[in-house]
């Protein structure tokens, strides 16, 4: 990875990623985007929460508090729209 001061060379990479009741697959996702080599300050995460009934948003926030590396955004995609998701992700973005 490169160091602090070789990041401005790298642009900020904005990640949208719509969801709704992923429980048993957002970590390992997140896990994935949290390997890459890209420099983690360079990365933004912005999941589109379709307002899942399962424990999906309690697997992120858990994530979140253990890998403080990724800036990993959650918000709400209350018409549970794929597009409307994208839209909301990329606005935030």
């Amino acid at each position: 990875m490169a160091t602090n001061s070789d990041n401005r060379a790298y642009p900020t990479l904005s990640v949208v990623i719509p969801c709704f009741n992923e429980q048993a697959t957002i970590r390992d996702l997140l896990a994935a985007l949290d390997a890459q080599t890209y420099p983690h300050d360079r990365i933004e995460v912005i999941i589109v929460d379709g307002l899942s009934t399962d424990s999906t948003r309690d697997v992120i926030r858990a994530f979140q508090q253990e890998r403080s590396g990724l800036k990993i955004q959650l918000i709400d995609n209350a018409k549970r729209i794929i597009p409307e998701a994208m839209n909301a992700g990329i606005l935030a973005a």
